[in-house]
């Protein structure tokens, strides 16, 4: 094409159609738009008369990603997050004696790796009770990866667990992928990065199971997980 001269513009077009006007700086142009819908798009450039040859640019849908700002902390059995909703779908109230559930706690910077407002859920047992935890965690769309923070508190009692389990869905509940969360090393923060999928598919919904088990002497036992920094990939 023509060199351009500066103060002169350049009309962009997708497919043709007028898309906007890049500015010419020392004789060159670029050009920026934060509005473009995920999708292909046929670009080229038009000055006096004249088109550029067309490029293919991919725009593609940038990652959710919830720290949990603004949760308010405490227990709670169901959440609606902007990208998901978490539900605790069995648990048993804490007390004395132990005890499972959900809730939202600020942590400040006490661990590695996760900072501020947690997702925790805990497990406990002081007594001879066996107690588990399901947390149902169902994302608004499908995703073809997921991450997150994770902090692990484990204790275990010889004989008397825990468990502690994490399987992942598609759509309409089709198994996708199980994780053992006891391969994880305890009081140690790792990055789980969810996307070793079969062929076509993506993650719908996520399932955490926690089980402390029978203990005749009443160890203390438990296992707890933090979980913070999701990062959600379309």
């Amino acid at each position: 094409m023509t060199s351009i001269n500066e103060e002169e513009r350049l009309e962009i077009l997708n497919s043709g159609q007028h898309l906007g006007w890049a500015n010419v700086v020392d004789g060159r142009w670029s050009y920026t738009h934060a509005d473009l819908a995920p999708g292909l798009y046929y670009l080229s450039g038009r000055y006096k008369g004249k088109v550029s040859t067309t490029w293919t640019v991919n725009v593609k849908e940038a990652p959710g990603q919830d720290n949990l700002d603004g949760a308010t902390s405490g227990y709670f059995q169901r959440d609606e997050r902007p990208y998901f909703s978490v539900e605790e779908t069995r648990g048993s109230a804490i007390g004395t004696g132990g005890g499972a559930g959900i809730k939202y706690e600020d942590m400040g910077s006490a661990y590695p790796g996760i900072r501020g407002n947690v997702l925790y859920l805990t497990c406990v047992s002081r007594d001879t009770l066996r107690r588990q935890l399901t947390v149902e965690v169902g994302f608004y769309k499908a995703y073809s990866a997921i991450s997150f923070s994770c902090y692990i508190f484990r204790k275990v009692a010889p004989g008397a667990g825990p468990e502690s389990s994490l399987n992942l869905f598609g759509e309409g509940g089709t198994p996708l992928r199980y994780i053992n969360m006891m391969d994880y090393e305890a009081e140690t923060h790792h990055t789980l990065v969810l996307s070793d999928l079969p062929r076509g598919r993506k993650i719908k919904s996520m399932r955490f199971d926690i089980v402390t088990g029978n203990d005749p002497l009443a160890q203390y036992r438990y296992d707890e997980l933090l979980l913070d920094n999701f990062v959600l990939t379309p």
